[in-house]
């Protein structure tokens, strides 16, 4: 083994995991862990949790070993080496595929308490979605009772301008008369 080329990674299970087997007969599970990772929002000056997800695979004992030990949503810490492989598309086409082989790992807690912090988490999850589906109730009342006020702010507006008017044409018919009456007088 290399030791330039080793790494360790921690992180959860991301799925329950599936053991198979190649054509050659070698036991394999390939699975995912998804990571914690940071990154500055600018737009809201502060920093934002996030989950980025890696692919592994894992052979033979430490295949089977990870199928038995763990389960989706356990923190674990894997060991891990870089190795590529050539695959060819067609007979004119090819990559070059890089994958990440488990070599060992450890759990960082049992499965009790993976099951259990995923509990409280779903718990924690569902009492803040009501919490924000109470706010948006709160504010499409708050929507409606202000296009209400609005609409009767206009319909006032409105009822204001026809009376203005209606005291304009009266006016307008009695300068009007007024006018008439005074050249009469002339």
């Amino acid at each position: 083994m290399n030791i330039l080329n080793n790494y360790a990674l921690q992180g959860y299970i991301a799925h329950d995991l599936e053991l198979k087997s190649t054509k050659n007969g070698k036991t394999y599970v390939s699975f995912l862990i998804k990571v914690n990772d940071h990154y500055y929002d600018k737009n809201k000056e502060q920093f934002i949790k996030r989950y980025m997800t890696v692919p592994f695979i894992a052979f033979n004992q430490v295949a089977i070993n990870l199928y038995k030990q763990t389960i989706k949503g356990q923190k674990v810490l894997i060991n891990f080496e870089i190795f590529t492989q050539d695959r060819n598309i067609d007979d004119e086409h090819s990559f070059l595929q890089v994958n990440l082989k488990a070599l060992r790992f450890e759990t960082l807690e049992s499965k009790n308490q993976a099951t259990d912090r995923l509990k409280n988490t779903l718990q924690e999850d569902s009492k803040e979605e009501n919490q924000e589906d109470d706010k948006e109730i709160v504010s499409k009342e708050e929507i409606i009772e202000k296009e209400t006020d609005a609409e009767e702010k206009i319909e006032n507006e409105v009822h204001n301008e026809k009376d203005i008017n209606n005291e304009l044409n009266q006016n307008n018919y009695k300068n009007d008369y007024s006018i008439e009456n005074t050249d009469d007088f002339f």
